[in-house]
């Protein structure tokens, strides 16, 4: 089952970067909402949805919001279903953020 703030996540659609001209000032704050609204942790089909949501490369700093949110998946799925996770990214930067967070993790562990 999939979170209404999730849902309302999905239809905003992928964050958009800040370098983008004109991006409507209650759409930032509606992503910022939402994303503290979730509950936590999430789920796989939640999962899913928000690795699709990440910008390019930076939205005033409300992708860290997302990738916080998004990590709380980790302890619920397994590794190799977590690293399925991280390849659907759209960003490579974000994408790369998370196989290093990863790989940190593991190190640590």
């Amino acid at each position: 089952m999939v979170q209404e703030t999730i849902k309302r996540l999905k239809e905003l659609g992928r964050m958009p970067d800040s370098s983008e001209d004109n991006i409507p000032s209650d759409r930032i704050g509606e992503y910022v909402e939402l994303i503290k609204k979730t509950n936590k942790p999430i789920n796989w089909e939640e999962a899913k949805i928000l690795i699709m949501l990440f910008p390019e490369y930076e939205l005033f700093g409300i992708e860290w919001s997302l990738l916080h949110l998004f990590e709380t998946i980790f302890s619920q799925i397994s590794l190799d279903d977590y690293r399925k996770l991280i390849i659907e990214c759209p960003s490579e930067e974000w994408k790369d953020t998370l196989k290093t967070r990863l790989n940190n993790k593991l190190q640590c562990n």
